[in-house]
């Protein structure tokens, strides 16, 4: 059974953590340096929808070009208790061309396409066709900007732009609830 609230926040957590180049040519110019700033563990702090009642924190494993992503669901609304349900995500980051014009706070958001190639909710692995069911894309590809600043990584703001093409990637960068290195 599908959290509601994990759907709308994976999309704008993985927003934080992946963004895409589309239009069918990602850059091959991105150097290791530069993808190595995205590499490593990162965790939001915990984020309480008070109109669900739910609540969750997000950790990303980001290794290169690949990512796995916990999202832990609490009944609580500080996250205290045990974890009564998680999501797994898994997928590939395809890095594309900085952004400079996204943010005065970061300098080097760049867009990433955010390959999504398994989700396996509390136990159930999604076939393909339902990972597009489940975050409404055409695709099983999310279009996104992120960028780090002091151990922080953020991703585009969803608020005019979907990121479910090419042409809704967002424009600038979501300052709200950012994923620290750990």
């Amino acid at each position: 059974m599908q959290s509601q609230m994990i759907n709308g926040l994976v999309i704008g957590l993985m927003s934080v953590l992946l963004t895409a180049c589309g239009g069918g040519a990602i850059s091959t110019h991105v150097s290791n340096e530069r993808i190595a700033e995205y590499s490593g563990k990162w965790q939001s702090d915990c984020i309480n929808n008070p109109n669900t009642g739910v609540a969750l924190i997000d950790t990303t494993y980001v290794s290169g070009t690949s990512y796995t992503t916990y999202i832990d669901e609490y009944a609580t609304s500080d996250c205290s208790d045990i974890s009564q349900y998680t999501t797994l995500i898994e997928g590939y980051l395809s890095f594309g061309d900085d952004v400079p014009y996204a943010s005065s706070y970061c300098d080097n958001a760049i867009e990433v396409d955010l390959t999504i190639d398994a989700i396996n909710e509390d136990g159930t692995e999604l076939t393909s066709q339902e990972i597009k069911d489940y975050f409404d894309l055409p695709t099983n590809t999310l279009y996104d900007l992120m960028c780090t600043v002091n151990e922080e990584l953020y991703t585009g703001d969803f608020t005019f732009y979907n990121g479910k093409s090419y042409a809704n990637r967002p424009v600038s960068i979501n300052h709200n609830n950012p994923l620290f290195g750990l």
